[in-house]
């Protein structure tokens, strides 16, 4: 369960933050029960999409979200980066920082 089943989400925006996106199975199966959601965004530190590039390009297109924000933190395949619905952040600077 991800939330709770009364939660009404009509007339907001929602934030839907997870550390790695793999098959996507556990993301999309969250995406098909919030309702009403002015936009539904997702940000995850590591996008993988190993297994689930399609579903997301279905979910997208079915308009259960509108943007995965995800970090530069790994190798992004290609096909990831040419997709519309994700926007890769730049951690450059925050981990040039960090270790200065």
């Amino acid at each position: 369960e991800y939330f709770s089943e009364d939660y009404d989400f009509t007339n907001k925006r929602v934030l839907i933050v997870d550390d790695i996106l793999d098959s996507g199975t556990t993301l999309i199966s969250a995406l098909t029960d919030i309702e009403g959601a002015t936009r539904v965004d997702i940000c995850v530190c590591y996008a993988l999409f190993n297994k689930g590039l399609k579903n997301f390009k279905r979910a997208y297109k079915d308009k259960l979200f509108s943007k995965i924000y995800t970090s530069d933190l790994i190798y992004l395949n290609k096909q990831v980066e040419k997709c519309e619905f994700v926007e890769v952040l730049d951690t450059g600077k925050l981990v040039s920082e960090v270790i200065q």
